[in-house]
C-alpha cells in the first residue's frame, strides 16, 4: 500500500523504494552492535549478556536474512541520490538483504557470542552468561523450566525475603511472550 503511494508521488519528484530484510544492530556505524531496539535477536543477546537468557530455540544451520541497520541507512542514501541524479521515470526498487551472498547462521556465531560474553562480562549480569541454541521449541521449553524459570523463582524469592524488588519472573514472562509471538516462525525454521 505504501509503495503504491510512492508510485503516485513519483510524478512530482524522483522516488526510490528500499526493501530491507530483518534489520539488526549496526555493523560498523556509529559503532559495531549499536542499536536502540530490544526487539529481535539483539534483545535476546542482551538478555544472554546479563545471564538471564540462557537458551533459545534456533535452527543453527539455517540462513537468517538479517541486515545491519547501517547498511540499510547507506542503501537509503544511495537510492535517494541515484533517484535524484538519474531522474528516472520509473520508481527504482532496491532489495537490501544479506541472503546467500553473505549468509548469517547462528552456528557461525554461537561460539563467538559465548566467547565475548565471557571475555567482556557485564557488571549488571545476574548469572554467569552462557547461551545455548536448541533445535526445537519443545527442547527449548523443557530446558527453559530448569535454566530460566526455576532460577528466577529462587532468586526472586531470595530478593523478596531480603527486602528487594523481584524482577526475574516478570522478565522471563516478557521473554517468553516474545518467543511465543515468534513461535510460528521458529516452528517453521526447525522443521
Amino acid at each position: 500500500m505504501a509503495e503504491h503511494e510512492v508510485q503516485k508521488l513519483q510524478e512530482n519528484f524522483p522516488c526510490a523504494i528500499v526493501r530491507p530484510s530483518m534489520i539488526i544492530g549496526a555493523w560498523r556505524e556509529p559503532t559495531p552492535g549499536w542499536t536502540i531496539s530490544k526487539n529481535g535477536p539483539q534483545g535476546f543477546l542482551m538478555g544472554a549478556s546479563k545471564g538471564v537468557v540462557r537458551r533459545l530455540p534456533v535452527g543453527k544451520t539455517l540462513i537468517y536474512d538479517y541486515i545491519p541497520v547501517d547498511i540499510v541507512v547507506n542503501q537509503l542514501l544511495v537510492a535517494g541520490f541515484h533517484a535524484a541524479a538519474t531522474k528516472s521515470k520509473e520508481v527504482e526498487i532496491y532489495h537490501c538483504t544479506s541472503s546467500t551472498r553473505q549468509p548469517f547462521t547462528w552456528a557461525s556465531v554461537e561460539d563467538k557470542v559465548n566467547g565475548y560474553l565471557h571475555k567482556y562480562p557485564l557488571k549488571s549480569a545476574v548469572w554467569y552468561p552462557h547461551l545455548k541454541f536448541l533445535p526445537s521449541i519443545t527442547w527449548f521449553r523443557i530446558s527453559a523450566l530448569f535454566v530460566h524459570f526455576l532460577p528466577a523463582i529462587i532468586l526472586d524469592t531470595v530478593t523478596r525475603i531480603s527486602g528487594g524488588r523481584p524482577i526475574l519472573m516478570k522478565l522471563h514472562r516478557n521473554v517468553n511472550a516474545s518467543l511465543t509471538r515468534l513461535e510460528k516462525l521458529f516452528s517453521i525454521l526447525s522443521h
